[in-house]
């Protein structure tokens, strides 16, 4: 295979090949990057500005200006290969990256600052996803198409005929096998680079160490039982210092979702 060389219009190609613009979500994204890596501050900055003073769209002719201005030769390869990761996060997280450096509302501090770094945070994380049927199917499609990497799912039941109107990670050759199952390899055919595991049993056989490694947990379950079971495990992990505060690592957010007939919430 032949090597791209490293010059302001391979860069800028690198970012878009099928475009003379730049969208300000990329762009924004490149200069976040370039501004954690050594000797390229100046020009993650004034990329940077160029992104926010624009509207949607930066010509690349601007970028390579700014680019031939501030970098030298010997920093050209370096700034291609931040441009290639950009360019491939920026395919994976497309969906995600307004919600990611939005501003919240002033009645809700998160303590989340909005930054295009969010993305990078967004891969680690690990979510449950408990439930594989009409909600499940569409949690562990959104979770995937939205860039999360590490899921695990839990589901007890099998898949029946009756499932295939609405739960479409499922085929009429899959009834009767496990639904965690057959939801996470189609996760993974689809998704490529996600890794799913699977568990076909119920949630109360997992012990307190498990629920530990989750970042948060989304439900899509269909009993009550099972709902007020699982948020009395996460709310049992949570430790509080002698003030009787709780410690926020300790905290897993929980996530609920039901519906019934044509209504859901």
């Amino acid at each position: 295979r032949r090597t791209m060389a490293a010059s302001p219009q391979s860069i800028v190609q690198t970012l878009n090949p099928s475009s003379t613009n730049i969208s300000t979500q990329l762009l924004g994204l490149f200069a976040s990057m370039l501004s954690s890596q050594k000797d390229s501050e100046t020009v993650a900055s004034k990329l940077t500005e160029l992104a926010e003073e624009a509207e949607g769209q930066v010509p690349s002719s601007d970028i390579v200006s700014i680019l031939e201005e501030s970098c030298d030769q010997k920093s050209y390869q370096d700034i291609l290969s931040t441009a290639k990761i950009a360019a491939k996060r920026s395919k994976n997280y497309h969906s995600m990256l307004p919600f990611l450096t939005r501003t919240g509302h002033e009645d809700f501090n998160s303590g989340m600052e909005p930054s295009l770094n969010n993305v990078e945070e967004l891969a680690k994380k690990v979510v449950l996803c408990v439930g594989a049927g009409g909600l499940g199917c569409e949690i562990l499609k959104n979770l995937a198409l939205s860039g999360i990497k590490n899921i695990v799912v839990i589901d007890l039941d099998t898949i029946d005929l009756s499932n295939l109107n609405r739960q479409f990670l499922f085929r009429k050759k899959d009834v009767g096998k496990a639904k965690a199952q057959v939801a996470a390899e189609f996760i993974k055919k689809r998704c490529k680079g996600v890794n799913i595991t699977w568990h076909c049993q119920k949630i109360q056989e997992f012990d307190d160490q498990f629920y530990r490694q989750f970042d948060i947990v989304i439900a899509g379950l269909d009993n009550v039982k099972a709902r007020l079971w699982l948020n009395s495990k996460l709310y049992s992990l949570i430790e509080f210092d002698e003030d009787g505060e709780a410690d926020p690592d300790t905290i897993i957010p929980l996530v609920d979702g039901g519906s019934e007939g044509f209504k859901g919430q």
